[in-house]
């Protein structure tokens, strides 16, 4: 039961729409796409938990919701603020070539994007984009990556999982990864922005959040909060500042994220 319900959400959002004006990727380009934003809500919870019964070692960063699709969260922003459209998949596939450089499994960085392809039957061109998501993490060490699903043990994405969450997750660890017949992925594609710029990034905060971004805006991760005890500059004190620290990248602030 949950794999047919899982995969009737993950089509949920590809059913076509009524695209509105274009809108400016992060990497420049303009794109049409459909505003969700008055969309009536979808049941997050019941969502989520089916999620957190079928993919346990996902991390969930977001709420289920039908507002917006992977595509639009890896292409276009990350910030919660941003996520009310949706964006095809052949949208993308128009600018890939002159916003973006292919590269190799084993020249792939934190992100860059992770695209996912099926071979329907009757697709011009043999392949179709299903899923994208942005690489937040590479494990270094030896892969038996052969180009499709295999050996993407390796690799952390953050994607969208059609009406379901946004979530942290292994790239062959996902409802995607898990379709069969002619829905199944076929081929993995990495794809790095086109910025020659260097990247500095900076931090703020949302919620019970902390966001790390690059200036580009080419890279966008959420780090969570937990409560910490900030030493004094007196090594040799007992008494500390009550504070916050990221869990992941150990970025500290007395700021209460809660508030």
């Amino acid at each position: 039961m949950i794999n047919s319900l899982l995969a009737i959400s993950l089509h949920l959002l590809a059913l076509p729409g009524l695209r509105d004006q274009t809108i400016t990727l992060q990497c420049g380009a303009q794109v049409s796409f459909v505003d969700h934003s008055q969309d009536p809500e979808i049941s997050w919870m019941y969502y989520d938990a089916q999620i957190a019964s079928a993919y346990p070692n996902a991390v969930l960063f977001g709420h289920a919701t039908n507002r917006y699709n992977c595509h639009s969260f890896a292409f276009y922003a990350q910030q919660p603020a941003y996520r009310n459209y949706e964006i095809y998949g052949e949208e993308i596939e128009d600018i890939l070539s002159a916003y973006f450089t292919e590269v190799s499994f084993t020249d792939v960085v934190p992100g860059d994007r992770i695209l996912y392809y099926s071979c329907p039957s009757g697709t011009a061109g043999g392949d179709y984009l299903e899923h994208s998501g942005i690489v937040s993490k590479k494990i270094s060490g030896s892969s038996s990556y052969s180009g499709n699903l295999t050996g993407l043990d390796k690799v952390f994405v953050n994607s969208k999982w059609g009406d379901y969450g946004l979530y942290r997750h292994v790239g062959n660890y996902c409802t995607y990864a898990d379709r069969q017949g002619s829905l199944a992925i076929q081929k993995i594609r990495f794809f790095h922005i086109n910025y020659s710029h260097t990247h500095s990034y900076s931090y703020s905060s949302d919620s019970t959040y902390h966001f790390k971004q690059c200036s580009c805006g080419c890279f966008y991760e959420e780090h969570t909060f937990v409560p910490y005890n900030i030493p004094t500059s007196n090594l040799l004190s007992p008494q500390y500042i009550p504070g916050w620290r990221c869990n992941q990248c150990h970025y500290v602030t007395e700021v209460d994220p809660f508030i």
